[in-house]
């Protein structure tokens, strides 16, 4: 039997992170670490080797979590799911300049963001809705 995937996950709120990470958890996979900030999560991204990132994309703090994927593609080739509730139209244009491997909106669809899990895991993504 494989490993779990390992996830990093990238959520400023405390309650909703570990919700998401015990969810992660029952859905079979390995979080490795809960980084609540832009730089945390490069820190993470680029030291904990993740298999993928769930990252927020609003972070609170200077770097936003589109700003972090960008900082942790240019160092390694880890797939980026972004999950957010509100992504108006520049935000969709960042995201789309990042080669995001999957985008889930908020609130989660544990289904939903399982799949896109899978499909970011075995290389094929899944576009961010127009």
């Amino acid at each position: 039997m494989d490993p779990p995937a390992r996830i990093v996950l990238v959520e400023d709120e405390a309650i909703p992170a570990l919700d998401v990470a015990r969810r992660l958890r029952r859905l079979g996979y390995q979080v490795v670490a809960v980084a609540s900030s832009g730089p945390q999560a490069v820190e993470y991204a680029l030291t904990r080797d993740p298999d993928v990132v769930l990252m927020d994309i609003h972070l609170h703090g200077a770097m936003d979590g589109v700003d972090a994927a960008r900082h942790i593609q240019a160092a390694a080739p880890i797939p980026v799911i972004y999950v957010s509730a509100n992504v108006d139209a520049t935000t969709r244009e960042r995201i789309q300049s990042t080669e995001a491997a999957g985008f889930v909106p908020k609130p989660i669809h544990f289904p939903t963001l399982h799949r896109v899990l899978q499909q970011a895991l075995s290389g094929r993504h899944h576009r961010l809705p127009r």
